[in-house]
Parts: structure tokens; sequence; C-alpha cells
């Protein structure tokens, strides 16, 4: 399909996402930019849907704006008044108008990726995408653009979002040897071996002096990528054990299980902490199959690791009960004692995942 041809609306998409994706295509029009691009943007950053308001904010990370998941912090940059600059309209319109959030995007793409035009090859526009992720770190940005590539060479379908599929040249953006890493499943230099190896901030973790007991379910409130670097960033205080991503399961692991990490408050000694790539308001758009099953088997390698037998909390007593610890060894943030998170939610389904953990 040639890249400046209108993009064919999908029938099965709910009223709202198809609204949303004849914006999408206004703004790639308005400002000449890839249309798949705005599409595949929106579903990493947001899966289409504008973060609350009320959103908390996970271990501190800066929060996103509207669907295009647009920034206003020092660390991820202010991507959120450029755009209203761009445009010439303030910037909580941007925050909450999607049609504005939308455009505001699609005029730092236009900015950020000067001599491209919507038929420019979708390859050419990676260094643009990066710059408007705003991390700074550019392996880290790479693992951005890379899930934004992989969801338009797959395609992505639900009733509330839809990314077109078109063919993807990865290996032309990144060369062979980097895509290796980004889609590796596979690297043997972390404690799971199934998981790549990408150190948190020494800043951010400590020595583990109590015994592993438990594993502590995570939601990150934010993008696998973005996360990634929070936790690279000394300021922000805080770091998990391991994260998954949510298209695919991938994991990384930031932190050796024989250290602290900082993601459970009073309960970091004893605990191993994996994060896992969403909104705890948006369920049924992150947690996916290929995540779940990625995590139970890695929380299932943790404890055989430290000679335990998996003791899954079922969700039974409720899915924010403080339990004791002695009741369960698998259980969520919410569920330790003196917590003020809420991950990983109602929408966390704990009996699913005490079969997938106990392979039933």
């Amino acid at each position: 399909m040639p890249l400046g041809k209108t993009w064919a609306m999908p029938t099965e998409l709910n009223a709202t996402a198809r609204r949303h994706h004849q914006i999408f295509e206004d703004a790639a029009r308005e400002f000449d930019v890839p249309h798949a691009l705005l599409e595949a943007v929106a579903w990493t950053e947001t899966r289409w849907h504008s973060p609350s308001p009320q959103s908390e904010s996970h271990h501190g990370m800066p929060l996103r704006h509207g669907i295009m998941g647009l920034r206003d912090d020092p660390y991820f940059g202010r991507s959120l008044r450029l755009a209203a600059a761009l445009l010439g309209m303030p910037s909580r319109q941007l925050a909450f108008d999607t049609p504005s959030n939308i455009r505001g995007a699609a005029a730092l793409l236009a900015l950020y990726g000067p001599g491209l035009t919507r038929q420019s090859p979708l390859e050419a526009w990676e260094a643009a995408l990066a710059r408007l992720s705003g991390i700074a770190q550019r392996d880290i940005a790479q693992i951005h653009t890379y899930d934004i590539y992989m969801a338009i060479r797959e395609g992505r379908q639900g009733p509330d979002f839809a990314v077109t599929q078109h063919p993807v040249d990865l290996a032309r953006i990144y060369g062979q040897a980097r895509l290796d890493v980004l889609s590796a499943r596979v690297l043997t230099l972390a404690d799971y071996p199934d998981a790549l190896w990408l150190p948190a901030a020494s800043c951010n973790y400590s020595g583990r002096t109590l015994a592993v007991s438990h594993v502590t379910i995570h939601t990150t409130q934010g993008s696998y990528a973005g996360a990634i670097s929070w936790f690279r960033n000394c300021s922000a205080g805080v770091s998990a054990h391991y994260l998954v991503r949510s298209s695919d399961g991938q994991i990384t692991q930031m932190v050796r299980e024989s250290d602290k990490a900082w993601h459970a408050g009073s309960a970091n000694g004893h605990t191993v902490g994996i994060e896992h790539e969403g909104f705890v308001e948006q369920p049924d758009a992150w947690y996916s199959e290929s995540m779940l099953l990625a995590s139970s088997r890695l929380a299932r390698t943790i404890l055989a690791a430290h000679n335990m037998t998996p003791q899954v909390y079922d969700g039974s007593r409720g899915w924010n009960a403080v339990l004791p610890e002695a009741d369960y060894n698998i259980k969520g943030h919410v569920n330790h004692a003196g917590q003020t998170h809420t991950d990983p939610g109602a929408g966390w389904d704990w009996e699913r995942y005490r079969r997938m953990v106990m392979d039933e």
C-alpha cells in the first residue's frame, strides 16, 4: 500500500477508536507524516487510551499526557509544551483534548524529521521517533522504537485500537547485530537465562542482607522502555529486578537477585520485584497472554532458585487485601503491609496467574 494513500478504517473498532483513526489520518495529512507511525506511537504509549489525570505515578515515574503520551517533566522532556507552542494553543488543551494531542505529536514528528514526508520510508523516521519518546539514552530509545515498528510490522487490533500492518525492514533500521539484541529472548548474562541484562544505576539499589522469600508483582504505570530509562536515572531512587514487555513477553533484568532493588518499601529486603508494562486502569489492553506467560515462568524460576515451592495468591481475599507474609510468596505490591501503591490493580487475574505459575 503506498504510504500516501488514505488508510482504510477497520470496521471492528468501537466508535471512539474509529474517531481516533480519522483524527490520525487528518493529522498525518496536515503535517505530512505517516499515518502508521501516529497509530503505532499511540498504541505503544497508551494503547489509544488517554491516561487519567488521577492515574497514580509508580516509583515516581513522570506522568504522560494524552493518547500520544506527551511529556512535561525535566527527565523525559517538555514535548507537551513544545507541541503546544508549535500549534499556538495552551498546553492544557493538548493534555486533555485528543485531536489536539494527536496533532501535537504529528507536529513534533515533522519537526524531528526534517526533509521527511509521509511518502518517505517508514524506516527513515526512527531517529524522529526516538526524539519524540523523550528517552535520552539512545540504546533505550531504540527499545521503544523497536516496539513501535513491531506494532506496524505485525499489526495490532482490538476493539479500542488498530495499527494497520505494513512491511518494515528492521535490519535496515538497526543493523542485524543490534536487531538481534532488541528482539532477543535469550541472553545469558543475567540471573534468569531468558532475560536481557541492562543494569539499573547503582545509586538505585543496595546490597541485600536478608534471604529472598517472596516475589512481588508490579505494574509500571508506563512503558517498558520508559521504566528501563527511569531505573537508570539516579534521581529516581527506585528500581526493580525484572521488567516484562506487554507485546511479546521480553524480559529485562536490571538488578541482580542478590541485591536489594528498591520497589516495595519495607518489603524490599526479602523480595524480588517483577514489573509489568502497562497501567492498572487498562488491564485488558496491557496484561497480555505473552506477558503473563513470561512472567509466570520467571516467578516460578525465581522461587525454584531459592528452593521454595510457589504459594501464589489466588485473589480470594480481594485484590487489595494486605496479606500475611507467611501465607503467600507471590503477591502484589498492594498486598504487602504499609504500601501506598495499588498495583497490579483490580484487573490482575490472580487465579489465572496462579494456574500459570503452577503450570496447571
